[in-house]
């Protein structure tokens, strides 16, 4: 990539790797003042896709602004496209299904715009603008949602081993499974449909000459 594509992964790398700081400060925090401790925190917020997205895109960036990516000069553009969708699907699921209601107040309303907002949209603007798309398939579309996929799973299993299902469509405990399958189901069909869409707008992209 050019120096212009490294300089712009490291100001995503920056922020991202600045929400999460901010978020964990807070949580870290907030656990303390209820009598836990800050590893308690870090365990607590490593359960939420929205921290694994952004931390995804943090390390991501950081390989590609640091030239360290593992085996060669950049990172394969299937992967890059898979960590695009990842934290494209924080974004849609965020504003469109769970951000009613949800009023946090002073640093947390900081880091949570962050994370849900400000990197998404940088990390996919980086993909446009800088992202070579000549190796996409088709196929790509059904690959990128196994990060979401396995998120998944996992939170199906936390939330039976605790009780604690984060996110209200994936509550087995009040839906029921077979509810939970269909909205799981749903949910690949529809990030599926967007890593089409990516892929549509690379292709394009690529036709231009991008």
């Amino acid at each position: 990539m050019t120096e212009r594509a490294r300089l712009s992964a490291g100001v995503v790398a920056l922020i991202a790797w600045f929400g999460l700081g901010l978020h964990f400060t807070v949580a870290t925090i907030e656990t303390m003042q209820r009598g836990g401790g800050a590893w308690d925190a870090v365990l607590s917020a490593l359960t939420y896709y929205t921290i694994l997205s952004n931390l995804l895109v943090a390390l991501t960036m950081t390989g590609v602004a640091a030239r360290c990516w593992p085996g060669g000069a950049q990172p394969d553009q299937s992967f890059l496209g898979a960590v695009t969708l990842s934290i494209l699907i924080t974004f849609v699921v965020f504003w469109t299904v769970l951000s009613e209601g949800w009023s946090p107040q002073g640093l947390r309303w900081t880091s949570d715009r962050i994370m849900h907002g400000l990197t998404p949209i940088l990390m996919i603007a980086f993909w446009l603008v800088f992202t070579p798309k000549s190796e996409l398939r088709w196929r790509d579309a059904l690959v990128w949602p196994w990060i979401a996929a396995a998120y998944g799973v996992f939170a199906l299993v936390f939330g039976g081993l605790t009780g604690q299902y984060h996110y209200f469509f994936l509550d087995a405990g009040t839906l029921g499974w077979a509810e939970v399958a269909r909205n799981s189901l749903t949910l690949l069909a529809i990030f599926s449909a967007m890593g089409a869409l990516m892929i549509a707008v690379g292709r394009l992209d690529k036709r231009r000459g991008g």
